[in-house]
């Protein structure tokens, strides 16, 4: 089979799709999409056992409910504390050497999405979270697991790191 015909097969196909299962108010469109993914997403609908307008329109509906912003939740002080103890306790009980964000430690804590958190409560966390660590390691014993601030990364997240205190540094 030539190029040529199996494009112009193609094009009947997706013709008979979009003639078949026009609908009244449904939107026009002219795409300019890669044959091959053209060919992937038909042999998909004939695997689902779907029209490919009912695929795209599938495909287009998941798309946009992966963009829609999640409700925030803004959290009380009381709350952000007890917050702040159990990731404490969670990262003091990691393993020595391990390398983290705020927002991985929280999920681990406490089961929950970072990106949940209204954006003052992510920063009120972390600004915390940090004092909170030095607090901690400036109290610890030598010996005693702490956590150390290490930098930033390129997104000005804080990276902190789980130690074995030492009383020379």
């Amino acid at each position: 089979m030539t190029k040529q015909f199996a494009e112009l097969e193609l094009f009947q196909f997706f013709y008979k799709q979009l003639n078949n299962n026009r609908r009244l108010n449904d939107m026009q469109i002219v795409l300019d999409i890669d044959d091959t993914a053209v060919s992937d997403a038909l042999q998909l609908a004939v695997k689902e056992d779907i029209t490919f307008i009912q695929l795209l329109e599938n495909l287009i509906r998941k798309a946009v409910d992966l963009t829609t912003p999640i409700e925030t939740v803004e959290l009380s002080e009381k709350k952000i504390k007890a917050t702040l103890e159990q990731m404490l306790k969670v990262a003091v009980g990691s393993d020595i050497d391990k390398l983290f964000q705020v927002s991985e430690l929280y999920f681990t804590a406490t089961g929950q999405s970072w990106k949940e958190l209204s954006p003052n409560t992510r920063k009120a966390i972390g600004r915390q979270f940090r004092k909170r660590a030095n607090v901690h390691y400036k109290s610890a014993d030598e010996g005693d697991i702490v956590v150390n601030f290490e930098g930033r990364t390129l997104q000005n997240a804080a990276m902190y790191r789980v130690i074995q205190r030492d009383l020379l540094t």
